[in-house]
């Protein structure tokens, strides 16, 4: 994967210059409406007179208001980077998409939104993205990552900057009220031809935005087909079992920790073998009952113990033991799951041994002497 630069601003200095911009932008707005009011006061002239120091001072409150909100907004990407920074970057394995709306409480699409907005503020050194994994790195070169899940695509575009549009407003709008007068429809056609002037050049010179988003194909949840081998009895089990093992085809979707994807994965595979198994050869049932009324329920119980105990952010001493216990215990699940599959082939190997037995009786009598 590719890491595009960027040109790194520590999280400090930007908010130093969010909250700057906000005073400044403040004072001067203030400045500029006290000393315009008193000037057309004292001069005894309407505040929307045409004279250039009423063009100057209108242009004047325009920009100090865009000061203002350029403060403010840095104030909340600020925020924004602080929150996507305490759950990316505190955490040793990577974090899902589903993970990340769930500590953040916000839609994934507002997650993206802000991931975006902090890459466009400079606030990670750089990144890296793929169709299934996003890379952001601090400035101090360690990497968070974020993994989607298997439904979601992700995707990198770049669009121009809105700011065109508050360029257009910040033509348009002074010159008007100053210009406006009796003679409306022409200064509406000059104030509209200098605003998209002026949001033309804007939109030119300004640089791109960078967007990430995801795309979410259609979730289908797992819908086992009807077991039917023909005994009744052995159908109910399997049925059972195969919903069962749903709850881990959807871990297997959502587990976001590299110690336990592998197990999962195996877990799952295994767990089919020994179901179609049992649909060839139903006289099998009765050896996996108590695999589907323990061993499977209480497998997957865990499993989702363990997501819910990582998906916090700040994980205390008895977070960090339950989750060291469950780990512990994947190497005898996964040999009790492994046996159990073993054990149905019990007999067929006795079977095999038998007929290779014969078999080989009947070349040796056949060889000459």
């Amino acid at each position: 994967m590719k890491i595009n630069r960027l040109n790194y601003r520590s999280p400090s200095a930007s908010l130093t210059i969010a909250v700057l911009q906000i005073v400044l932008g403040s004072f001067l707005s203030i400045m500029f409406v006290i000393s315009f009011a008193v000037t057309r006061f004292l001069e005894g002239q309407a505040w929307w007179s045409g004279s250039f120091s009423s063009l100057f001072a209108m242009a004047a409150l325009v920009v100090s208001a865009l000061i203002l909100c350029q403060g403010i907004w840095g104030c909340v990407v600020y925020e924004k980077y602080r929150k996507l920074a305490r759950v990316v970057m505190a955490r040793s394995a990577a974090v899902t998409v589903k993970q990340l709306s769930e500590e953040l409480h916000r839609t994934p699409s507002d997650v993206f939104s802000d991931i975006s907005a902090t890459i466009n503020s400079r606030y990670w050194s750089g990144y890296g993205i793929t169709e299934s994994t996003l890379v952001l790195a601090d400035g101090k070169k360690n990497s968070g990552t974020v993994i989607s899940g298997p439904d979601v695509t992700l995707r990198k575009s770049s669009r121009r900057s809105r700011a065109g549009f508050v360029f257009f407003a910040a033509v348009f709008v002074p010159y008007m009220l100053v210009f406006g007068g009796p003679s409306l429809r022409p200064q509406f056609v000059i104030a509209g031809v200098l605003a998209v002037l002026a949001f033309v050049i804007s939109t030119a010179i300004l640089p791109k935005k960078i967007v990430i988003s995801r795309h979410t194909a259609e979730h289908k949840p797992y819908k086992p087909e009807p077991v039917k081998t023909g005994v009744e009895e052995t159908d109910s089990l399997l049925t059972d079992g195969l919903k069962q093992m749903g709850g881990l085809i959807e871990l297997e979707k959502d587990i976001g920790d590299e110690k336990l994807a592998g197990p999962v994965s195996e877990l799952l595979s295994i767990t089919r073998q020994i179901f179609d198994y049992v649909k060839k050869h139903p006289d099998k049932a009765k050896q996996i009952r108590q695999f589907v009324g323990y061993y499977l329920p209480t497998t997957t119980k865990l499993l989702r113990n363990y997501m819910e105990l990582n998906r916090q952010a700040v994980k205390g001493e008895n977070i960090i033991e339950s989750m060291k216990k469950i780990e512990g215990i994947m190497d005898g699940i996964l040999f009790t799951f492994r046996q159990q599959l073993n054990d149905l082939y019990r007999d067929k190997n006795i079977d095999i041994a038998a007929d290779v037995a014969v078999m080989e009786g009947m070349i040796n009598r056949a060889e000459p002497e």
